[in-house]
């Protein structure tokens, strides 16, 4: 059943830029962040990890508070970590 919704949703996936973000605590599982990352652009979505794709003397707080204003954002995943 579930892939057959999928069959219905794809195309349109596929027409339209989905925006992922990927935010964690430091740099840690940014391998985990990186190979979700991969996955999500094999399926035609826009996905971001600010450590990798914005400039390291801008501070990741805010960059993370940046994307949670945004209203281009799609979706963000947040992992906190303590």
């Amino acid at each position: 059943m579930l892939r057959g919704k999928r069959n219905v949703w794809k195309p349109n996936v596929k027409r339209t830029s989905i925006i992922v973000i990927l935010l964690g605590a430091g740099n840690k599982a940014i391998e985990k962040r990186r190979a979700i990352c991969r996955k999500l652009v094999n399926e035609s979505i826009i996905c971001l990890i600010p450590e990798d794709d914005f400039p390291s003397d801008v501070a990741p707080s805010l960059v993370e508070e940046a994307f949670l204003k945004s209203s281009d954002v799609d979706l963000i995943f947040i992992n906190v970590e303590s």
